[in-house]
């Protein structure tokens, strides 16, 4: 009969720490599109989008904006279209420098006791 034992749930933030490096490399960029996100929603909320049906967000999602006011698709698309504009500027300016220093790959934390303890120990039976 084999023994297995469960894994420990990672502490003080094994988790995030591990995982944050794959999602976003440059702190550049993701400035950028919380910049980007922030202005867009700025001038959707002035110029009073409303969204008629739930759904995600993109481009093929316009449908969502059809409705009572027929400048609503417009000013959605204006949004879509400032949002882009800016988080490009904002990324092209400030998002990859080469004195910006990424955030750590996997190998820093390999030495770490948080995340050898957020490890699964696996048994192997022969």
């Amino acid at each position: 009969m084999s023994e297995t034992t469960t894994p420990q749930r990672p502490k003080n933030g094994a988790l995030i720490r591990r995982f944050l490096p794959y999602m976003v490399k440059y702190r550049g960029v993701l400035a950028s599109v919380m910049i980007g996100g922030l202005v867009g929603g700025f001038f959707a909320g002035i110029t009073g989008v409303v969204r008629y049906s739930a759904g995600g967000a993109g481009i093929a999602l316009l449908p969502c904006f059809i409705g009572e006011n027929p400048m609503n698709v417009v000013y959605a698309i204006l949004t879509m279209i400032i949002a882009f504009v800016v988080t490009f500027v904002c990324t092209y300016l400030f998002g990859f420098k080469e004195s910006d220093d990424p955030l750590p790959d996997e190998e820093d934390f390999e030495d770490s006791e948080t995340v050898a303890a957020a490890k699964p120990e696996t048994s192997q039976n022969a």
